[in-house]
């Protein structure tokens, strides 16, 4: 590949991709974008965070339960630990 042709390559790269000027928009906070949102989705919203960290925290327990059952044999989390916790993620 010769330099002229790398000039070019530049050149029409250029002429073709240029970033445009952008006008910055007034910056939110994450509560005033929540606020900004309907009544009725952030009532959603909310019911599916809740609800997440509902699953998360039953699955997080039986991960804990099944480490801690498996760390009296061997002194630790063993393998069979790690695969039932996998299972039940």
């Amino acid at each position: 590949m010769d330099g002229h042709s790398w000039t070019r390559r530049r050149a029409c790269f250029w002429l073709l991709v240029r970033e445009r000027a952008h006008e910055r928009k007034e910056q939110k906070t994450l509560l005033l974008g929540l606020r900004a949102l309907p009544a009725e989705f952030r009532r959603y919203l909310l019911g599916s965070a809740y609800l997440a960290r509902e699953i998360f925290r039953i699955r997080f327990l039986i991960f804990v339960r099944i480490a801690h059952a498996d760390s009296g044999s061997r002194g630790g989390v063993g393998g069979d630990a790690r695969g039932g916790a996998l299972h039940f993620a």
